[in-house]
């Protein structure tokens, strides 16, 4: 028999927070999501600031899929925006720390300073 890699799907998505989360909002979101992702082997990262979400998600189609689903459907959110959703060759886990760095703090200038 031969294996078959499953498809793997990046998605990045901004949605608006329904209230102000804390600092212990955060965490203990953090700390949900990553047992659940985990499960499902879903990697990415979450970036909040002015109640503002940006989320970079990936793993296998299905699985994304379904959290994607589950997310649409999360009542401490609203305003849900796809901006990328595509299949993906190279894992999140393979770019450099430094390079993913860079990308945080341009989403963070962005936040601040939304011009291109």
């Amino acid at each position: 028999m031969r294996y078959t890699p499953m498809k793997k799907i990046r998605v990045i998505y901004t949605s608006q927070a329904a209230k102000h989360f804390s600092q212990r909002d955060l965490l203990d979101l953090l700390h949900d999501c990553r047992a659940y992702n985990s499960l499902d082997s879903i990697y990415g990262f979450l970036y909040y600031k002015d109640n503002i979400f940006f989320q970079v998600l990936e793993g296998e189609t299905k699985s994304v899929e379904g959290l994607l689903d589950r997310i649409e459907k999360d009542p401490r959110h609203f305003n849900l925006k796809i901006y990328f959703k595509k299949s993906v060759e190279k894992d999140l886990a393979a770019i450099p720390k430094n390079d993913l760095k860079r990308i945080i703090k341009r989403i963070g200038d962005l936040a601040e300073d939304p011009r291109p």
